[in-house]
Parts: structure tokens; sequence; C-alpha cells
């Protein structure tokens, strides 16, 4: 492969992070709750061939919030099994 389309990828996918790193965290307050899966930052955003690996991370942070919170069983939240 061509090294200038690695790096210009590499561009692209440090461009796209950086802009939903901002859009994300400048917007954090007005979360009643926010969820940031550890772990994910090893990830690229063109890693498509680990998704599973992604959702199973998103996934095990969302259990374990909900763990942690017990005011959520209030609208009636209950784990769901994985398929």
């Amino acid at each position: 492969m061509d090294a200038s389309i690695t790096n210009i990828k590499k561009l692209v996918e440090r461009t796209v992070i950086m802009s939903m790193n901002y859009n994300v965290y400048s917007r954090k307050s007005k979360c009643d709750y926010f969820i940031e899966p550890k772990g994910l930052a090893k990830y690229g955003v063109f890693d498509i061939k680990k998704a599973q690996e992604i959702y199973d991370a998103g996934y095990t942070a969302v259990i374990n919030y909900m763990d942690e919170q017990p005011e959520l069983k209030q609208f009636g939240m209950t784990r769901v099994k994985k398929a």
C-alpha cells in the first residue's frame, strides 16, 4: 500500500476521533447518565473487524453501570440476554 494512503487514512481517522470527542465531551454535562466504556481507545474508527469486541466492551460497561445505579430500576431497566 502507498505510504501516503496510510497517512491520509490515519489523518482522517484522527480528525474524526477529535471531532467526535469534542461533540461528546462538550455535551456531557447535559446528560443524566454518561457511560464511557474503558479500553475503547485501542480501537480505530475503521476497525470494523473488531466490531464484536467493541460491542462487548460497551455491553459490559452498560451492565456494570446499571448494577451501580439503583435508581435505574425505577425505569424498569433490566439486563438483556446477549445473543
